[in-house]
């Protein structure tokens, strides 16, 4: 390394080093309409989404909430058994028919064998799991001598189907519920997904700038030197929700992974106001 390429990587170390230790002064105020908020319809706006839903609503149990989104229970036919084709044709009914008062994009391609998420009770497989390999799994359980104890959580199903993507742009949306109960043979339908958000032509924040956030917060909860230490980032950009009172914001973020530290270890650091909006430093999950 000749003299001027050190004199350069010295500068920039002392400029990096310089941003962990504080924040400037002054940043650009987010760019208008951002971010997206959705709240409680005005009753104007609630009675005309409304009389377009009763147009389509076949279910007395089915109504809107205050922000203009499906929820309710749906009675089963006492008859029918849970299986895996049942509940893909049920819910690709349901999906089908009220598709944008569950906030799903009417483009949006749905695949509900793939894109359904279940949890298995009492299965030390982790996280949740496609639907078939739930059907699976619980015909496996019937073979054992446990089956008897545990067949009951089996009883209640609730599925989540997760929006991934918001606009095209990843996102770590949220989740529409669908819960079916052989107990009183209904499916019980909550949350939504969000359709649309506005998307930031320019960063406020850059990823330098975030970075050096980064360090200053990890020194200041656990007292480590991520720049001194050599810690690795891994880092992505993508739409988080947040709930404030009332409302709902789509934020767009930087996430920040970081290596080598105990526990899940992440940051959510918002591109236009610098706001560190979801953290796990040390964090472990049983």
């Amino acid at each position: 390394m000749n003299s001027k390429t050190g004199f350069l990587t010295l500068i920039m170390f002392l400029l990096f080093f310089s941003a962990c230790q504080e924040e400037p002064d002054s940043r650009p105020l987010p760019e208008p309409g951002y971010p997206t908020i959705y709240k409680p319809l005005t009753g104007m706006e609630w009675n005309e989404r409304n009389a377009e839903f009763q147009e389509i609503n076949i279910y007395e149990g089915l109504s809107l909430n205050e922000y203009g989104f499906v929820e309710g229970k749906i009675s089963l036919n006492e008859n029918d058994s849970i299986t895996a084709e049942y509940v893909i044709d049920v819910l690709g009914g349901i999906v089908q028919s009220y598709k944008y008062f569950l906030g799903i994009p009417v483009s949006e391609s749905i695949e509900l064998r793939d894109d359904l998420r279940i949890h298995i009770p009492g299965y030390t497989g982790g996280s949740a799991t496609i639907i078939d390999h739930y059907f699976e799994v619980m015909e496996e359980y019937k073979e054992e001598n446990f089956w008897a104890e545990i067949k009951n959580y089996f009883d209640i199903q609730e599925y989540v189907l997760r929006q991934n993507t918001i606009q095209g742009i990843k996102f770590n949306g949220p989740f529409i519920s669908f819960t079916f109960s052989k107990n009183d043979h209904t499916l019980k339908i909550e949350k939504n997904w969000f359709p649309n958000t506005y998307i930031p032509e320019n960063e406020v924040y850059t990823l330098s700038d975030v970075l050096a956030i980064t360090c200053r917060f990890v020194e200041k909860r656990k007292g480590i030197n991520l720049w001194e230490s050599k810690h690795n980032f891994k880092t992505s950009k993508q739409f988080i929700f947040k709930n404030d009172n009332l409302n709902t914001e789509i934020r767009e973020c930087w996430k920040i992974e970081i290596d080598e530290l105990f526990g899940i270890n992440f940051l959510y650091i918002d591109t236009q106001t610098g706001e560190i909006l979801s953290w796990c430093i040390g964090c472990v999950y049983c």
